[in-house]
Order: C-alpha cells, then structure tokens, then sequence
C-alpha cells in the first residue's frame, strides 16, 4: 500500500536499484518521477506526505561544465553547411554534428539508444541544464531523446524526397512532466504547461528552419 511507505524503504530502493547497476543518473530520474506522483498524492489526499521529498539521495560532485556561446554554435552551424556543400560530410553526419552543436550532446551521447547528454537551455530570463536518455537512433531516418526520465520526448524524424530531405521535429509532453509541474507549480501548473507548449509551437519551426538554412548554405 502506497499509504506505507516510508522514506526508508525509498532509500532501500535506491540501493538496490544501484546494485542492479542502474545509473546514479537515472535513479535520480525515476527517483524524480516517484515524487512528483506522491505530490499528487498528496494533493489529492490519498496519503499524509510526500516520504519520496523526505528521502536523500546520494550526490556525485558537480564538475562544472562549460558550453558554446551562441555566436560558437552559430559557427558551428555554417562550417556544417560548408562541408555538406563540398561533399566532405554525408547529409546524416552533419544533422548530428548539428544536434551536438545545439544540445550539448557528445559523439558517443548520439551514437547510441541508452546513452544520456546534459542540454542546456537558454531563455532571457534564466538559464538551466537537464538531463537526456536518447531512445531512438536509426542513422539516417531517426533521433529522439526523453529529457529528465520521463518529462517530455523531442525527435527528428528524416525521410527522402525529391530534391533532397524532409526533416520533421516533434515534441511530446509526458506524463511525468505533468505531475513535475503539478507538483512544482500547483495551481499555476496549467499557465506554465501552456507557456510550454507555446513555446514548442513557436521554436520548433524556427529550429527547422535553421537547420535548412544550415543545410542549403549560402
């Protein structure tokens, strides 16, 4: 019973999920997911208190790391498109090297599903890193990754047309960042999941069209 439990037995939990060899990265992950719905179960009155708020978990040093600036990637970009232009780099290889240039992921990061990447976004008014599980990796025809376990997917799906390729983004909010951001944001949760939305419905086709540009060159 959910009722039961206790943030000792969240702790027990963590134990054996690190012993089964899971990432401490992922058991943060599903430790997050865990809180968010005791948040609201909470809410709703089912149990007393959040015991997942209450558990510790144990926390590696952070290295700080250091990532482009805009006007870097921005260069980043243009030597992609030249090299597409002069045939050094196949169309798939500089969709990746793109990706790299605006999530922050390393070679190895988009090589292969499982592998986790560190995003940092950039707004006006804050700035804040999270952390990616890539799930779908088919060379030439697919790359999606799930931000922070179980939040939101982003993908970027590749298919051949006359004339060149269609590159089409998508962005997909989950159940587990619903319940972060009911947990988080309260009554102000559906005002905040809706300033997302509109902000996936106003970038993704700035993104792409970027990326054409890239793509096309001068």
């Amino acid at each position: 019973m959910v009722s039961r439990l206790r943030a000792s037995d969240v702790g027990q939990w963590h134990v054996r999920l690190a012993r089964l060899g899971v990432g401490e990265s992922s058991i943060r992950n599903q430790h997050q997911a865990l809180r968010a719905a005791l948040g609201l179960a909470v809410r709703w009155g089912w149990v007393p208190s959040n015991v997942a708020a209450a558990a510790r978990l144990r926390r590696r040093p952070l290295v700080p790391r250091s990532a482009l600036t805009a006007d870097e990637v921005r260069r980043v970009l243009t030597s992609v498109a030249e090299l597409v232009v002069s045939g050094k780099v196949e169309p798939h290889a500089a969709l990746a090297l793109r990706l790299a240039a605006i999530t922050g992921a390393r070679r190895s990061e988009l090589a292969e599903v499982g592998s986790w990447f560190t995003g940092k976004n950039v707004l006006p008014e804050r700035t804040w890193e999270t952390r990616s599980e890539v799930v779908a990796a088919s060379q030439g025809r697919e790359f999606a990754f799930i931000v922070n376990g179980s939040w939101t997917r982003w993908g970027y799906a590749l298919r051949a047309v006359d004339g060149g390729t269609e590159l089409t983004e998508s962005w997909e909010f989950l159940p587990g960042g619903e319940a972060m951001f009911q947990e988080r944001f309260g009554a102000d949760a559906e005002a905040q999941i809706a300033n997302r939305l509109e902000q996936a419905r106003t970038g993704i086709p700035a993104t792409l069209a970027a990326i054409k540009r890239d793509a096309e060159g001068p």
